[in-house]
């Protein structure tokens, strides 16, 4: 792996020669933390239009012309950074850098797809709050995230979606090229005179973003949301968890995750599911953020077993320390490892997992380094956090009927 700075951008080369493939991950510091107040999804919206044409070439014309040599050029947003990758042989990837160069510089906005992109993203959102996991995270989010930069969700709501326009988009694409750290991650083939293709990229990584906060939980607080429709109750409850700058919790809290809520060995599988018959779904996640983080358990439960589901997430959140075996640990490791190591098979992913370790960590060898960081972690550290953990107050949304 080389590792270089090519006018300020991070520079991150992975050679695979196997297959004539190269995946490239361009991530920006611009994620939906970025964006205005009250205006959430705007980050998203602006890569959607702005990489779709520029004022030289329609899209059938962009697709016309990269058709032959791989994928499009597809954006995405998250809360802590963004994203645009492509796919393609070899002998494409200077014609793609060749347009993404275009589209940055000329991008053509038409109001035409403006209106398009922003009516199929309300549509998407209408349609992920049809589900009350959907719908009770979406809330989650807002309580527990509230007056910080994480209240932004990456793809907005129906209430910062709406009020979104053409103006806003196009100035915050002009902003997006011109701020903030950027790393381009590249795997698999490496063409002759890839640097040069990045160095003429019109990205300046001059503008700063200045973002630093911290998102504590207080006091307990609880919401209960009704739902027409809602044929079962749905329970998200999240304690404050470690961001990826506390390196020993934040993996120790990948273990603590896996054991408690992912997949049919978990706790809340077995306690709440198999031995009280409490729960249609349960699990847990531990999202990894920059800033101040959520360790969110959840269970989907008959409206009449709703107090005793609670009971129940109560019970081993407090008997926790006494629920973790070293069984369940070594499980959880080997669950991790396989599959992290699973989602490194492809370039795409390989190239995706060094730059988002450069983004978080400043650094992509902890795509190395995660792995064998989590192996070392005793028995001893899980036991030490989840006795903190049963001490902690705690968000909670409830969907339920209404």
């Amino acid at each position: 792996m080389e590792i270089c700075k090519i006018n300020g951008i991070d520079v991150i080369i992975n050679p695979v020669d196997e297959l004539d493939i190269t995946s490239v991950v361009i991530f920006s510091e611009n994620g939906s933390i970025t964006d205005e107040k009250g205006k959430a999804g705007t980050t998203f919206l602006s890569l959607r239009v702005g990489l779709k044409r520029s004022e030289k070439k329609t899209s059938k014309e962009i697709a016309f012309i990269t058709e032959p040599y791989g994928s499009t050029i597809s954006p995405d947003t998250g809360k802590d950074f963004s994203t645009i990758s492509f796919q393609t042989v070899s002998e494409g990837v200077s014609l793609y850098f060749e347009i993404f160069s275009e589209l940055i510089t000329e991008p053509a906005f038409t109001d035409e797809d403006f209106m398009i992109e922003k009516e199929t993203l309300l549509a998407s959102i209408r349609g992920r709050l049809e589900s009350p996991f959907s719908f009770g995270y979406e809330h989650f989010q807002l309580l527990t995230y509230k007056g910080t930069p994480y209240e932004n969700i990456p793809y907005g709501t129906l209430n910062t979606v709406v009020p979104i326009t053409k103006t806003d988009i196009e100035n915050r694409y002009k902003e997006f090229f011109k701020t903030g750290k950027f790393t381009v991650s590249i795997s698999g083939k490496i063409p002759d005179g890839i640097e040069k293709l990045i160095e003429n990229l019109p990205i300046s990584c001059e503008g700063k973003v200045f973002v630093n906060f911290s998102a504590p939980i207080e006091n307990t607080e609880s919401v209960n949301l009704c739902r027409k429709g809602s044929t079962q109750t749905f329970i998200l409850r999240g304690y404050e968890a470690p961001s990826v700058k506390n390196w020993e919790d934040y993996v120790a809290f990948k273990l603590l995750n896996t054991i408690v809520g992912e997949g049919f060995n978990s706790i809340m599988f077995k306690e709440l599911r198999e031995k009280k018959g409490l729960a249609y779904s349960t699990g847990s996640f531990f999202p990894s953020s920059l800033f101040t983080g959520r360790f969110v358990l959840y269970i989907g439960t008959s409206p009449d077993k709703e107090k005793t589901a609670l009971k129940g997430m109560d019970e081993i959140i407090g008997n926790l320390p006494s629920l973790i075996t070293e069984e369940n640990l070594t499980r959880a490791k080997n669950y991790i490892e396989g599959t992290y190591l699973l989602d490194h098979e492809t370039r795409l992913r390989k190239a995706w997992y060094c730059g988002w370790w450069n983004v978080l960590k400043e650094n992509p060898d902890f795509d190395r380094k995660y792995l064998e960081k989590l192996k070392a972690v005793p028995l001893s550290k899980l036991e030490e956090l989840s006795e903190k953990l049963a001490q902690k107050p705690y968000h909670q949304v409830i969907v339920c009927d209404g």
